[in-house]
């Protein structure tokens, strides 16, 4: 249920695919070269499933202080994010210590939620919020909470639409019972959907500190729940306090005390420190911190407590063994996708029909099978020699204004429907893409090809490349979008599809027409074509 990473590198050999993993977006890339296609295939980090839910995963952060210390009140340590593998088998990964892109540190995280539509998990830093890469622990700040302070308690609203609504709880480091309800709102990138800053936030209530249950005096963790939509929270003082499960009336600031956290054996919890509920079955996830006593550094699953009553927990495990990490402060989950080992997709480039200059288009739409090339083979066995068709070469030299035909085909040869694919074709100059050629042909199980022109609003075959495009390209390649100095010459043009399904057996496609530019100098077309 938690992600794992793993970069695939295949050895190169003529007209073979590069393997790489990518962030955010499944996405197949397919370098285009004015004559000779040259592939790589981009595919979403491989995953594993956890017995705690199929179809997410969960993350904590361990703030590494030890009780008592650390954010207003001691010495912060780097924050570690770590990810449960198995619930059940007590498995956890440290998946890396924070840091932020230039590899300084990040000490100070205290509270996390998750955009689960978009993939994303939001940390609070103090009083500054980011998002942290899920694989890599990169933290990446998109904007400070003036005038307000340290923040122990974060959530998404989940039943807005683009998850840009964000509840927290600021406290006064030099007043623990100041707590202050804020709502926040994301800016979110219109294409991508991507938490990119701060767009707007105050304070809307604050909690009294009568308020508070007994020996309580802090908000520590807050979770929406989505059956009901009320907002719990806990209530802490300290890691050898017994911490309350409480009813929070965001609007006025009331608490209802519900009563203490129990574990599974009715044992009272010392030192929770976050709350976040499961994706699907309305489970209440809980981290605790570094308190030294029963329960330390330990993870829980409970129940959605309808009508705020909390039974005791239904499991917990400790992640200080099997990470080396202490005090979890903050925790979150994530939607997963279907485990995709290298070569399940399987992605296949062609070159399907050449127009020269004065000349009749010739076409090559019959099937060819190419030796040596090991995906074209995989899916011409996967397809019953169907696909793929076209030529990997042009058949003749091509010169200045003669125009290429290709025709990207991809094939789902796992048992699972796939989701979120894109298809990903850089354009290296001097090429032109003939942005009025393309055509998409949906996903088919049949294994016939139905090409249609994309002109309605659901596909943008030119949209801008999004972060898992442009990481992978070179400074002769560009995609569609503004034209920016990226590299000596720039990015303005290619294809990147809108994300489709891919059913287990379906193949669909992609075809466009390519332009072959004026080649520089005495550049011979041999050395263009490679």
């Amino acid at each position: 249920m938690y992600q794992l990473t793993r970069r695939f590198l295949a050895p190169m050999i003529a007209a073979r695919p590069k393997m790489r993993s990518v962030v955010r977006s499944r996405v197949l890339l397919a370098s285009t070269f004015a004559l000779l296609p040259l592939l790589s295939m981009w595919q979403k980090p491989v995953q594993a499933q956890s017995s705690l839910n199929n179809g997410q995963f969960c993350y904590a952060i361990a703030d590494n202080n030890p009780p008592g210390v650390g954010g207003g009140g001691g010495r912060n340590n780097q924050d570690t994010l770590a990810r449960i593998d198995d619930f059940n088998a007590g498995a956890a990964t440290a998946v890396a210590n924070i840091t932020r892109p230039d590899d300084s540190e990040v000490g100070d995280i205290e509270a996390l939620t998750s955009r689960p539509n978009f993939g994303e998990l939001i940390a609070a830093n103090g009083n500054e919020l980011g998002t942290v890469d899920p694989t890599t622990g990169v933290f990446t700040s998109i904007g400070t909470l003036t005038g307000f302070n340290d923040f122990d308690a974060i959530v998404i609203d989940r039943s807005v639409a683009d998850q840009s609504r964000l509840l927290g709880v600021s406290k006064d480091n030099n007043d623990a019972e100041n707590n202050v309800i804020v709502e926040v709102f994301l800016q979110i990138d219109g294409t991508t959907g991507a938490a990119t800053g701060i767009s707007s936030f105050q304070g809307i209530s604050q909690i009294a500190d009568d308020q508070f249950p007994v020996n309580t005096a802090g908000i520590d963790g807050i979770a929406i729940s989505p059956a009901n939509g009320l907002v719990y929270g806990v209530a802490n003082r300290g890691p050898r306090s017994a911490q309350r499960f409480v009813i929070i009336d965001i609007a006025n600031g009331t608490l209802q005390d519900r009563g203490p956290f129990l574990a599974p054996n009715g044992d009272e919890i010392p030192d929770v420190e976050d709350l976040s509920f499961d994706l699907f079955d309305g489970q209440l996830f809980a981290t605790t911190g570094s308190s030294f006593e029963a329960f330390t550094e330990n993870a829980f699953l409970f129940s959605d407590p309808l009508g705020g009553t909390l039974a005791p927990a239904l499991g917990n495990f400790n992640l200080e063994t099997p990470t080396g990490a202490i005090d979890f402060e903050a925790s979150a989950c994530l939607l997963a996708e279907q485990i995709v080992e290298p070569g399940d997709l399987l992605l296949v480039k062609r070159i399907t029909a050449v127009t020269q200059v004065g000349g009749e288009e010739q076409r090559f739409e019959s099937f060819q099978n190419q030796q040596g090339t090991e995906v074209d083979d995989q899916l011409s066995a996967a397809t019953n020699q169907a696909f793929p068709l076209g030529v990997v070469e042009a058949p003749q030299p091509l010169a200045a204004g003669d125009q290429v035909e290709y025709t990207v085909y991809v094939y789902n040869g796992t048992a699972t429907a796939i989701n979120n694919i894109e298809l990903c074709d850089p354009l290296s100059r001097p090429s032109v893409l003939q942005s009025d050629s393309i055509e998409f042909a949906p996903p088919n199980g049949a294994l016939t090809l139905a090409f249609d022109d994309i002109t309605d609003a659901d596909r943008s075959p030119q949209a801008p490349a999004d972060a898992s495009c442009e990481l992978s390209l070179d400074v002769d390649e560009f995609l569609a979008g503004p034209p920016g100095p990226v590299g000596p010459l720039g990015r303005v043009g290619g294809v990147v599809s809108d994300p489709f399904i891919l059913a287990p057996n379906e193949i669909a496609a992609v075809r466009f027409v390519v332009e072959v530019g004026a080649l520089q100098g005495d550049e011979e077309v041999e050395d263009f074509q490679e």
